[in-house]
């Protein structure tokens, strides 16, 4: 239910809640979430708003670079675990 009110904050909102979301120190936890062994419908669900906020917001060189890098830092760390 989190997440559903995460995303649909970000999708609604926009810049502040991304900025807030990076100023807090959110996005950091989200990528500790999803590289845990537990819950995966949990860590699809984060995977998969990060994949879709880095790419609406223009990837590595958009506006929030750091979406792209947890992003990557998932697409990289979880090589082996099957998302899709």
């Amino acid at each position: 239910m989190i997440l559903q009110l995460l995303e649909m904050l970000m999708n609604n909102i926009g810049e502040p809640i991304h900025k807030q979301v990076i100023d807090v120190g959110l996005l950091p936890i989200l990528v500790k979430i999803v590289k845990k062994k537990s819950d995966l419908p949990v860590r699809e669900k984060i995977f998969l708003l990060l994949d879709a906020t880095q790419t609406s917001l223009g990837g590595a060189s958009g506006s929030f670079p750091q979406y792209y890098s947890a992003y990557y830092d998932l697409v990289v760390g979880t090589a082996s675990t099957v998302f899709y």
